[in-house]
Parts: C-alpha cells; sequence; structure tokens
C-alpha cells in the first residue's frame, strides 16, 4: 500500500510517550514503525485483517531498526485478544461507509468501514486503555464532532484536535483527534495545521512536525 499523508501526519502527531502501543489496521506498518522510531523504549503491536498487507508489515519490521520492538498479527480488532493494557491506541481508519463490493482490490477493502471503523476503535478499544491511555486517530473534518461525542458516550475525553486543510484558501479535509481515559479539567488543546504555503512547498508548521519522515523535508 502507498505511504498517505494521512498516516504521516498520524504517526508524526500522536503522543507516542508510555511503554506498550497498539496499530489497528496497520496496512505496511507505516504508524507502528513511526511510533517505534519516536519512542526508543515502547514495544508496538500492530493488527491487520488483510494477509498480503501482514506480510508486507512484517517485512519492513524486520527490515527496520527496531524489529525487536514491533509484532503484527493478523486478526480483526474485534477478534484481537491482547495480552496486555496500551498506552496508545493508534489508527488511520477507513473512511468509505459502503458501496465496496468484495471482488474490489485489497487496499479499497482495507479502506472500508464494514472492515474497521474510528467508531468500532473507541468503542471497542476504550476496553484496551491503562488508567490513563489514549487513543489517536484521524478522520474526515466532517465526521470529527461525531467522533467526540461517541467518545464521550464510552467516556473517553477529548486532549487534543487538529483541524488539517491542504492550504489557506482550501477548507478542512481531516482532523486529528486525541482521546484521553481519564477525566480532565484543562480544556482540551485544538489547533489547526496548513501543509503547503504553495504547490509542493510545505508550511513551517508542516515541516517541524514530519521533518523526521520526510527525506525531502
Amino acid at each position: 500500500m502507498r505511504i498517505g499523508v494521512d498516516g504521516v501526519l498520524t504517526g508524526a502527531w500522536c503522543d507516542v510517550t508510555g511503554n506498550r502501543i497498539l496499530d489497528v489496521g496497520t496496512g505496511c506498518g507505516l504508524i507502528a514503525l513511526m511510533c517505534a522510531q519516536r519512542n526508543p523504549d515502547a514495544l508496538v503491536d500492530a493488527v491487520e485483517v488483510d494477509p498480503d498487507s501482514v506480510e508486507e508489515a512484517r517485512g519492513n519490521f524486520q527490515n527496520s531498526p527496531w524489529s525487536d520492538r514491533l509484532n503484527v498479527k493478523l486478526c480483526s480488532f474485534t477478534d484481537y485478544k491482547p495480552l496486555c493494557l496500551y498506552d496508545l491506541i493508534v489508527s488511520n481508519p477507513p473512511y468509505f461507509n459502503s458501496g465496496v463490493e468484495a471482488d474490489e482490490s485489497s487496499r479499497m477493502r482495507a479502506r472500508h468501514e464494514g472492515e474497521l471503523s474510528p467508531v468500532l476503535i473507541l468503542r471497542h478499544g476504550r476496553y484496551m486503555l491503562t488508567p490513563t491511555g489514549r487513543i489517536a486517530m484521524i478522520v474526515p473534518y466532517l465526521r470529527a464532532d461525531e467522533m467526540i461525542r461517541t467518545a464521550s458516550d464510552v467516556s473517553l475525553t477529548l486532549k487534543r484536535r487538529t483541524d488539517v486543510k491542504g492550504n489557506l484558501t482550501t477548507p478542512y479535509k481531516r482532523t486529528l483527534l486525541e482521546f484521553i481515559n481519564a477525566e480532565m479539567t484543562d480544556v482540551p488543546v485544538c489547533d489547526e495545521l496548513i501543509l503547503e504555503e504553495s504547490i509542493g512547498v510545505p508550511t513551517a508548521d508542516h515541516r517541524a512536525l514530519c521533518h523526521d519522515f520526510y527525506l525531502k523535508f
């Protein structure tokens, strides 16, 4: 699977502090690898339902400098039975609601909400967190408020929100969200990220966030 902007943003933005991290719907393993790179002490698990993607992720893990701290399992998130609780569950979940047939590409199937939805990640992941654990994800901007309500329904609290747009003149397209498994007395940190000053020219904020992961930055 191709490396996408959404995955890089999620892996660079999420709070990777803690000892145990789970990447849900890992695909080629991008976000899991980024978490392992950013936190040299964390053990990082990954789950993925597509067999070809699992093999790709496993190969990428084995060829990385962090192979001893990365593990991938062929499993749906709902069937996954962890042996530990996680400090962070992170995902770049699918955005399609319907319309993907069985004979379409594995990439399309992997991004189909019938396989894994952001709502499911919140509802199911809630019970896999440590007492101060977090769930981080990227979702379409128009669904961000829905995810915040869903999180509240399962006793998760919004900690951070970053709305993302391509440039100054375009509307918001994605939203990065982080929820915590604890009550917060502080107001959530809410900001925005603009990706480009002009075509092909990243903003200073985009460079600062992702410079460890892009050669061109």
